[in-house]
């Protein structure tokens, strides 16, 4: 096989497809990068077995064949060359292949270009949503933090449950079961098979991989979805994930509806006084005692050898029961406050007693919602 191709597209393919190769795997396949030609284009193809990236750009063929190469020492090189066009020849018999850009010709020897590349996975494409780019970035960045990192019994926790109603009210949900983070938005338009509605689990990883693909601005893209696959084509990149296979348990269940206590706090100056409070949280498994009377919250905060304590007031909006007393998970809170919006002024607590769940939002912005439980009072 040998071709010539633009540097600059080579590089920007191989980068696309570097989000799915496996660093760490035992499976030295899975380190490569497949690559096939026709009569004008390269199809180049990464996966880990979970997530897959395929993308094609245009090439002066001059003998077709298919193979592969090492995707770290591929970007490296291509890193490295800064001629407008670049030559690969694959001697399959040899293992060996030859990059010439300009004067400088580099040599690798390759025995995995003749391994069999995983296949190419495949799915029906006859159920999908339509979704704004900034919509689908949003419902992953506002939901990933909470997402279980390591439940090997509940795999469904590890993942974001993604699901789209009769009225095109898409809804994504992740869950560690001490906290919830719910987004909702609307798809631009839906078709699923016999009216059910789409709903499906995907892995926080392909979550981070589709997001990151989607942050580059562009045209509404068409989500696929069929049984344990999921596929999107964003620009020139052909992206396939495996699904979690599982049911997300209902969390109509977990998001308290009735309230006693509404505080509004500006978003800013809450998440000054958490930073000062986890100078000391931080070694107390992140609590934070706050007690709110008279439009005032006082927190309070200390280690647990008693070497570090502080406390501030802040003033605050307090309509119904005073609370107490209730522990807050510091770096939870501060996690909710990082994704939230930045042009966001206010946000609203709200909670029907001090040892219950309580929901965090935007002041005057529904489409957000976070569920925290507090911690033990000792």
């Amino acid at each position: 096989m040998e071709f010539i191709c633009s540097t600059t597209e080579l590089k920007e393919a191989v980068l696309k497809i570097n989000k799915v190769i496996n660093k760490s795997t035992t499976l030295g396949i899975l380190e490569t990068i497949a690559i096939q030609t026709d009569d004008a284009n390269l199809l180049l193809r990464g996966t880990d077995l979970g997530n897959t990236i395929g993308t094609v750009i245009e090439a002066n063929v001059s003998t077709q064949g298919a193979s592969t190469i090492d995707a770290k020492t591929f970007l490296e090189i291509l890193d490295k060359v800064k001629t407008e066009d670049v030559k690969l020849k694959f001697d399959m018999e040899k293992e060996t292949i030859t990059i010439t850009s300009g004067d400088a010709v580099f040599e690798l020897v390759n025995d995995k270009m003749n391994d069999k590349f995983p296949d190419n996975d495949k799915i029906e494409k006859n159920q999908y949503f339509s979704i704004e780019r900034e919509e689908l970035v949003k419902g992953f960045a506002l939901t990933l933090f909470s997402v279980s990192k390591d439940n090997e019994n509940k795999q469904f926790l590890t993942g974001i449950n993604v699901t789209v109603d009769d009225s095109n009210n898409i809804t994504f949900v992740s869950t560690d079961t001490q906290r919830l983070s719910k987004y909702e938005t609307t798809a631009l338009d839906k078709v699923a098979v016999m009216g059910k509605p789409i709903n499906f689990i995907i892995p926080s990883q392909a979550a981070k991989i589709l997001m990151d693909l989607a942050k580059t601005p562009g045209d509404p893209l068409k989500i696929y979805w069929s049984g344990s696959l999921l596929n999107c084509t964003i620009d020139n990149a052909d992206y396939y994930a495996r699904l979690i296979e599982s049911k997300y348990p209902d969390i109509t269940r977990v998001i308290p509806k009735d309230f006693n206590t509404e505080i509004v706090i500006n978003k800013a100056k809450l998440s000054e006084v958490l930073g000062r409070m986890n100078i000391a949280s931080k070694e107390n498994g992140d609590r934070s005692l706050i007690k709110c009377e008279d439009n005032t919250i006082v927190f309070s905060a200390e280690t647990k050898e008693h070497n570090i304590s502080v406390k501030e007031k802040v003033p605050c909006i307090l309509d119904g029961v005073n609370i107490d007393k209730m522990v807050i998970h510091v770096k939870h809170m501060l996690e909710i406050l990082s994704v939230m919006d930045q042009n966001c002024d206010n946000i609203e607590i709200k909670t029907v007693a001090a040892e219950k769940a309580f929901t965090v939002k935007m002041k005057d912005n529904d489409k957000f919602t976070h569920v925290l439980m507090p911690l033990k009072v000792y």
